[in-house]
Protein backbone atom coordinates (compact mmCIF):
# COMPACT_ATOMS: atom_id res chain seq x y z
CA UNK A 1 0.00 0.00 0.00
CA UNK A 2 1.66 3.62 -0.96
CA UNK A 3 1.60 5.81 1.70
CA UNK A 4 -0.71 7.92 -0.36
CA UNK A 5 -3.21 5.02 -0.38
CA UNK A 6 -2.65 4.88 3.62
CA UNK A 7 -2.73 8.73 4.20
CA UNK A 8 -6.46 8.50 2.07
CA UNK A 9 -7.23 5.40 4.25
CA UNK A 10 -6.38 6.93 7.86
CA UNK A 11 -8.43 9.73 7.18
CA UNK A 12 -11.51 7.87 5.93
CA UNK A 13 -13.56 7.87 9.24
CA UNK A 14 -14.14 4.49 10.83
CA UNK A 15 -18.06 4.14 10.97
CA UNK A 16 -18.16 4.04 6.99
CA UNK A 17 -16.08 1.61 6.67
CA UNK A 18 -17.76 -0.71 9.47
CA UNK A 19 -21.03 0.13 7.41
CA UNK A 20 -19.63 -1.00 3.99
CA UNK A 21 -18.27 -4.19 5.69
CA UNK A 22 -21.15 -4.89 7.80
CA UNK A 23 -22.86 -4.67 4.44
CA UNK A 24 -20.92 -6.59 2.61
CA UNK A 25 -21.67 -9.40 5.62
CA UNK A 26 -25.08 -9.22 5.49
CA UNK A 27 -25.59 -9.75 1.30
CA UNK A 28 -23.15 -12.39 2.23
CA UNK A 29 -25.75 -13.77 4.73
CA UNK A 30 -28.26 -13.81 2.49
CA UNK A 31 -26.78 -15.30 -0.32
CA UNK A 32 -25.77 -18.44 1.18
CA UNK A 33 -29.11 -18.61 3.33
CA UNK A 34 -31.16 -18.22 -0.47
CA UNK A 35 -28.62 -20.74 -1.44
CA UNK A 36 -29.91 -23.44 1.30
CA UNK A 37 -32.97 -22.72 0.48
CA UNK A 38 -33.36 -23.20 -3.31
CA UNK A 39 -31.08 -25.95 -3.00
CA UNK A 40 -33.29 -27.68 -0.39
CA UNK A 41 -36.45 -27.14 -2.87
CA UNK A 42 -34.78 -28.59 -5.87
CA UNK A 43 -33.99 -31.93 -3.95
CA UNK A 44 -37.48 -31.94 -2.66
CA UNK A 45 -38.68 -31.21 -6.27
CA UNK A 46 -36.68 -33.76 -7.91
CA UNK A 47 -37.46 -36.53 -4.85
CA UNK A 48 -41.22 -35.22 -6.03
CA UNK A 49 -40.30 -35.88 -9.47
CA UNK A 50 -38.93 -39.35 -9.10
CA UNK A 51 -42.34 -40.46 -6.90
CA UNK A 52 -44.91 -39.32 -9.47
CA UNK A 53 -42.71 -41.26 -12.20
CA UNK A 54 -42.07 -43.93 -10.49
CA UNK A 55 -46.21 -44.10 -10.25
CA UNK A 56 -46.92 -42.82 -13.65
CA UNK A 57 -48.79 -39.67 -12.97
CA UNK A 58 -46.06 -37.20 -13.55
CA UNK A 59 -47.94 -34.33 -15.61
CA UNK A 60 -49.34 -32.41 -12.50
CA UNK A 61 -45.59 -32.38 -11.54
CA UNK A 62 -44.01 -31.11 -14.06
CA UNK A 63 -46.53 -28.68 -14.50
CA UNK A 64 -45.45 -27.41 -11.00
CA UNK A 65 -41.91 -27.37 -11.13
CA UNK A 66 -42.18 -25.25 -15.02
CA UNK A 67 -42.87 -22.08 -13.11
CA UNK A 68 -40.29 -22.53 -10.35
CA UNK A 69 -37.50 -23.50 -12.67
CA UNK A 70 -38.23 -20.45 -15.18
CA UNK A 71 -38.07 -17.96 -12.09
CA UNK A 72 -34.60 -19.42 -10.94
CA UNK A 73 -33.11 -19.32 -14.37
CA UNK A 74 -34.34 -15.93 -15.03
CA UNK A 75 -33.01 -14.79 -11.98
CA UNK A 76 -30.06 -16.50 -11.24
CA UNK A 77 -28.99 -17.67 -14.85
CA UNK A 78 -27.70 -21.99 -14.21
CA UNK A 79 -26.69 -22.15 -10.70
CA UNK A 80 -23.40 -24.32 -11.05
CA UNK A 81 -22.49 -27.10 -8.37
CA UNK A 82 -20.36 -25.23 -6.07
CA UNK A 83 -23.31 -22.84 -5.81
CA UNK A 84 -25.83 -25.42 -5.05
CA UNK A 85 -23.89 -28.72 -4.33
CA UNK A 86 -23.78 -32.05 -6.30
CA UNK A 87 -26.95 -33.19 -4.92
CA UNK A 88 -29.31 -29.89 -6.14
CA UNK A 89 -27.58 -29.30 -9.40
CA UNK A 90 -28.50 -32.76 -10.62
CA UNK A 91 -31.94 -32.18 -9.12
CA UNK A 92 -31.71 -28.66 -11.19
CA UNK A 93 -30.66 -30.75 -13.93
CA UNK A 94 -33.35 -33.47 -13.69
CA UNK A 95 -36.27 -30.75 -13.62
CA UNK A 96 -35.13 -28.74 -16.69
CA UNK A 97 -34.72 -32.31 -18.76
CA UNK A 98 -38.53 -32.79 -17.50
CA UNK A 99 -39.53 -29.82 -18.89
CA UNK A 100 -40.67 -30.57 -21.95
CA UNK A 101 -43.53 -28.23 -22.19
CA UNK A 102 -41.44 -25.45 -22.66
CA UNK A 103 -39.32 -26.05 -25.62
CA UNK A 104 -37.64 -22.57 -25.07
CA UNK A 105 -36.76 -23.03 -21.68
CA UNK A 106 -35.30 -26.01 -22.25
CA UNK A 107 -33.08 -24.55 -25.16
CA UNK A 108 -31.91 -21.74 -22.95
CA UNK A 109 -31.17 -24.40 -20.53
CA UNK A 110 -29.31 -25.99 -22.41
CA UNK A 111 -27.23 -23.21 -23.01
CA UNK A 112 -26.24 -22.14 -19.89
CA UNK A 113 -25.61 -25.85 -18.87
CA UNK A 114 -23.06 -26.08 -21.69
CA UNK A 115 -21.30 -23.25 -20.41
CA UNK A 116 -21.02 -23.72 -16.77
CA UNK A 117 -19.62 -27.77 -17.84
CA UNK A 118 -17.14 -26.07 -20.04
CA UNK A 119 -16.08 -23.64 -16.77
CA UNK A 120 -16.44 -26.83 -14.26
CA UNK A 121 -20.01 -25.56 -12.51
CA UNK A 122 -21.76 -28.34 -14.57
CA UNK A 123 -21.48 -32.16 -15.48
CA UNK A 124 -20.85 -32.95 -18.96
CA UNK A 125 -23.27 -36.15 -18.51
CA UNK A 126 -26.34 -33.93 -17.91
CA UNK A 127 -25.29 -31.52 -20.62
CA UNK A 128 -25.67 -34.91 -23.23
CA UNK A 129 -28.59 -35.73 -21.94
CA UNK A 130 -30.20 -32.16 -22.04
CA UNK A 131 -28.71 -32.14 -25.82
CA UNK A 132 -30.59 -35.12 -26.75
CA UNK A 133 -33.49 -34.00 -25.27
CA UNK A 134 -33.71 -30.67 -26.41
CA UNK A 135 -33.21 -32.29 -29.98
CA UNK A 136 -35.46 -35.21 -30.11
CA UNK A 137 -38.66 -32.66 -28.60
CA UNK A 138 -37.35 -30.72 -31.60
CA UNK A 139 -37.41 -33.37 -34.01
CA UNK A 140 -33.51 -33.70 -34.46
CA UNK A 141 -31.46 -37.27 -34.78
CA UNK A 142 -29.74 -37.23 -31.05
CA UNK A 143 -26.01 -37.28 -30.20
CA UNK A 144 -25.38 -39.54 -27.22
CA UNK A 145 -28.42 -42.03 -27.73
CA UNK A 146 -30.24 -41.29 -23.99
CA UNK A 147 -33.42 -40.54 -25.36
CA UNK A 148 -35.88 -43.69 -26.32
CA UNK A 149 -39.88 -42.69 -28.01
CA UNK A 150 -42.65 -45.48 -27.54
CA UNK A 151 -39.96 -48.11 -26.04
CA UNK A 152 -37.70 -47.74 -28.87
CA UNK A 153 -34.56 -45.72 -29.40
CA UNK A 154 -34.58 -41.81 -31.15
CA UNK A 155 -32.54 -41.82 -34.32
CA UNK A 156 -28.89 -41.27 -33.81
CA UNK A 157 -27.02 -38.89 -36.27
CA UNK A 158 -23.96 -40.32 -37.49
CA UNK A 159 -24.73 -43.79 -35.17
CA UNK A 160 -21.18 -44.87 -35.96
CA UNK A 161 -19.46 -42.36 -33.59
CA UNK A 162 -21.97 -43.10 -30.78
CA UNK A 163 -20.09 -44.71 -28.56
CA UNK A 164 -17.26 -42.37 -29.25
CA UNK A 165 -19.17 -39.21 -28.23
CA UNK A 166 -20.93 -41.38 -24.96
CA UNK A 167 -17.17 -41.75 -24.01
CA UNK A 168 -16.17 -38.24 -24.19
CA UNK A 169 -18.97 -37.22 -21.75
CA UNK A 170 -18.83 -40.36 -19.10
CA UNK A 171 -21.54 -42.67 -20.61
CA UNK A 172 -20.77 -46.10 -20.99
CA UNK A 173 -21.33 -48.33 -24.18
CA UNK A 174 -24.73 -47.68 -25.87
CA UNK A 175 -25.32 -51.09 -25.86
CA UNK A 176 -25.51 -51.75 -21.61
CA UNK A 177 -27.36 -48.60 -21.56
CA UNK A 178 -29.93 -50.01 -24.21
CA UNK A 179 -30.29 -53.14 -21.95
CA UNK A 180 -30.88 -51.20 -19.09
CA UNK A 181 -33.66 -48.88 -20.99
CA UNK A 182 -35.25 -52.10 -22.39
CA UNK A 183 -35.66 -53.41 -18.65
CA UNK A 184 -37.01 -50.15 -17.42
CA UNK A 185 -39.57 -50.39 -19.98
CA UNK A 186 -40.46 -54.20 -19.18
CA UNK A 187 -41.07 -53.48 -15.70
CA UNK A 188 -44.98 -53.80 -15.19
CA UNK A 189 -44.78 -50.36 -12.85
CA UNK A 190 -42.89 -48.12 -15.91
CA UNK A 191 -45.11 -45.91 -17.92
CA UNK A 192 -43.07 -42.88 -18.20
CA UNK A 193 -39.28 -43.21 -19.60
CA UNK A 194 -37.00 -42.51 -16.82
CA UNK A 195 -33.22 -42.00 -16.93
CA UNK A 196 -31.43 -44.54 -15.31
CA UNK A 197 -29.84 -43.75 -11.88
CA UNK A 198 -26.00 -46.07 -13.36
CA UNK A 199 -25.99 -43.40 -15.93
CA UNK A 200 -25.84 -40.41 -14.00
CA UNK A 201 -22.24 -39.13 -11.98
Amino acid sequence: MTVEKRRTRAMTPARPRIQRRNAQRGRLRAMRAWRRQVSAELIRRAAADQQARAAGDFATVDAENLPFLKALVARRGWPGTTALGAEAAQALWLLTQHADTDSALQAECLRLLSAAAFNGQASHTHRAYLEDRVRTNTGQPQLFGTQYRDQRLWPVERPEDLDRRRAQVGLGPHAKYDQTMQALFAAPSNSAPTTPTGEQP
